[in-house]
């Protein structure tokens, strides 16, 4: 296939997915449905970069040492807003540390850190979910086992999101009240 500039890459990859073998599961938009993509399909995914085949596996969210998920949209936020950022990872912690209490309790931790958002800094909350990784559809409150606490924000103008695995243990297996 010849080389190819970046805004022809649709036209390749139409191209690519014809060729005798290749097999197109799914295409992802975004990040967060390539989270979803991979989890459907896991251990592994095909996809098209630079005209190569590429595995993608997923890994833990690599953190700052203060708790902040890495990304390069930190370096737009201030010193304030970078505290207010923290509030995220935050949320999702605290909602990790009630994860044996069942899915309503990690809800609601996480959002009880979200509503005590330092008022030095501008925090609009886009989601919290708590959702099944196979297919990020939100969990109910009697769901055990795998899920995955998400949530996006504005902190001023930057978009950020993050996201925490956790085990939903069962009520009753833990003495519901």
């Amino acid at each position: 296939m010849p080389a190819i500039e970046v805004n022809g890459l649709t036209k390749a990859f139409r191209t690519y997915k014809k060729q005798p073998g290749f097999r197109v599961v799914a295409e992802a938009e975004d990040g967060e449905m390539a989270l979803g993509l991979i989890a459907t399909h896991a251990p592994t995914v095909a996809v098209l970069d630079l005209n190569m085949p590429v595995e993608i596996v997923g890994v833990p969210t690599v953190r700052d040492e203060d708790g902040l998920a890495k990304s390069s949209r930190n370096r737009y936020l201030s010193p304030e807003e970078r505290t207010t950022a923290l509030t995220l990872s935050r949320a999702l912690f605290a909602g990790q540390e009630r994860s044996a209490e069942g899915a309503d309790a990690v809800r609601d931790a996480a959002n009880a850190v979200l509503e005590q958002t330092p008022a030095t800094g501008r925090l609009a909350v886009d989601y919290l979910a708590l959702v099944d990784p196979r297919d990020f559809s939100e969990v109910p409150s009697a769901f055990t086992g795998q899920a995955v606490l998400a949530v996006a924000a504005r902190v001023g103008t930057t978009r950020l999101i993050d996201n925490l695995p956790l085990t939903l243990a069962s009520l009753t297996s833990h003495g519901a009240r």
